[in-house]
């Protein structure tokens, strides 16, 4: 039992370059042979046709008056001349010359017996029958009627049949001539094939070494080619990638350490997240819990105080109730800061707002060691904003200032009018922002705190809040004066 094996033909990007060039080549070489000898063909074929009836025009317009005459012998002997006036006249060979009368009679010819046999063909009839100039072809003759009229009336038709040879063999050359170009070039274009193969295989020997190399680890290497043409700069080209992958590789450790940390960052950010909300669920939960017994314990105390006539005790009362209205203003901020954000405009003081952030922010660790100055326009006009979330870009900026001055400092906050504009500086005296990062301190994620401490989302919100209200913040620091964001407000807001 034999078994057959069948193997698939596999070709080398080189084989199926030069065969597809070559077939290309070929394929426009034969196209251009093949529409030159028609056009070389085209041309013989209407130079044929314009001297026959040159010349049969001619002819006709000689023995056009004899006919007319009845003039046998003129007829006769414009006849005989008929053949050495074509051949001087336009160069052509004539085979036969048929006079006929308008009752189809032979008046003169010339052509020995195929006279009898032309008389008897379609080509005979149609030529008698026409009214006008008739050109026909019949094997190696070309066949021209021109009939001859007198007053309107067609009175005969004067025919000359003109040899084809000399066209036939002007045809057949040219179909020589073709061939013979198409040959040529064909040899040609093998050699100049095969010449560029042999560099062509050479050069992409070398860059499959190369990249075979390169592949195993040695990014060092690199190609050496020497032509002069594109091959060179496709040499140049994969040498400048070489370069660049070896520099990625280099640094391919960096950037993996670089994306770890970015993806550590940003799992920190979401542990943020996840704990100011839970921040917010518990403040809401004190509030309630703290806020009804506080209710009831006031109730008693200011009893108590109503009912005592005991100087000193109602002192004591009183102080009790102060440090309880104390408690009750601190849970009341809790409840405002775990209240979901609105979203509706209204109009609102901004220096209300200020000390609104102030107070929630007064029992933050950071801030006991901080001086805190304020010098806010006391005629500064209420602006419609929403109010939620500009006590959130406050509350932003005071907390990056605490974390600036954590040895101490002076936060100061003003705000002013400036023609259409309420502008508030919030000014730090911390440590600043270093000049390269400057610009980036308002991008999502960016922070120059230590990983866990800061989201670096702080400031990215904060912007772009400011910017939805139709206004602009801006930053200045610098290591010896701290930092200053201005924001500015538009008095009036496009709802």
């Amino acid at each position: 039992m034999t078994q057959t094996t069948s193997r698939k033909l596999h070709l080398s990007l080189r084989q199926k370059a030069i065969l597809g060039i070559g077939f290309t080549y070929f394929a426009i070489v034969a196209v251009f042979a093949f529409f030159a000898f028609k056009n070389e063909q085209k041309i013989v074929k209407d130079e044929m046709t314009n001297s026959s009836m040159g010349c049969t025009r001619l002819f006709a317009k000689m023995v056009t008056e004899p006919f007319l005459n009845d003039d046998i012998e003129a007829i006769k002997m414009h006849v005989a001349q008929a053949g050495p006036m074509a051949k001087l006249s336009h160069g052509r060979n004539v085979s036969y010359v048929i006079i006929q009368n308008d009752a189809g009679e032979v008046i003169a010819s010339s052509g020995g017996a195929q006279i009898e046999t032309l008389l008897s063909t379609e080509l005979n009839r149609n030529a008698f029958n026409a009214e006008s100039e008739m050109i026909q072809q019949s094997g190696s003759v070309v066949d021209v009627a021109i009939p001859i009229f007198s007053g309107g009336i067609k009175k005969g038709v004067v025919r000359l049949g003109i040899s084809t040879k000399e066209m036939e063999a002007k045809i057949l050359n040219s179909r020589r001539w073709a061939l013979q170009f198409m040959l040529g070039a064909i040899f040609i274009g093998t050699v100049l094939g095969l010449f560029v193969d042999h560099k062509v295989k050479r050069n992409l020997q070398n860059l499959t070494e190369t990249a075979t190399r390169m592949a195993g680890g040695d990014m060092s290497q690199r190609v050496d080619i020497e032509t002069g043409d594109e091959m060179e700069s496709f040499g140049d080209a994969f040498n400048e990638m070489a370069d660049q992958l070896q520099e990625t590789h280099e640094h391919l450790e960096q950037k993996v350490a670089e994306r770890t940390r970015e993806l550590r960052e940003s799992q920190a950010q979401l542990v943020h997240q996840e704990k100011m909300a839970s921040l917010g669920v518990l403040a809401a939960g004190l509030a309630h819990e703290i806020g009804n017994p506080l209710t009831a314990i006031s109730s008693v105390v200011q009893m108590l105080q109503r009912k005592s006539k005991d100087g000193k005790f109602s002192e004591q009362m009183q102080l009790v109730n102060e440090n309880i209205s104390r408690i009750s203003k601190t849970v009341r901020e809790l409840v405002d800061f775990s209240r979901p954000v609105k979203s509706e405009r209204r109009t609102i003081q901004i220096n209300d707002l200020i000390q609104k952030a102030l107070g929630i922010l007064k029992y933050d660790n950071r801030a006991k060691d901080l001086k805190i100055v304020t010098t806010l326009d006391s005629e500064l006009p209420a602006i419609t904003m929403i109010e939620d979330q500009l006590l959130q870009v406050f509350i932003n900026l005071i907390l990056n200032a605490f974390d600036a001055m954590e040895s101490g400092g002076r936060l100061t906050i003003t705000s002013a009018s400036a023609g259409q504009f309420v502008v508030i500086s919030i000014q730090d005296t911390g440590s600043g922002i270093p000049p390269e990062l400057k610009g980036k301190v308002f991008e999502p994620f960016f922070s120059t705190k230590p990983v866990g401490k800061g989201s670096g989302l702080g400031l990215s919100v904060s912007y772009g809040i400011v910017q939805n209200l139709g206004g602009k913040i801006e930053v200045e620091s610098t290591d010896s004066t701290g930092t200053q964001f201005t924001i500015s407000l538009p008095l009036k807001t496009t709802e």
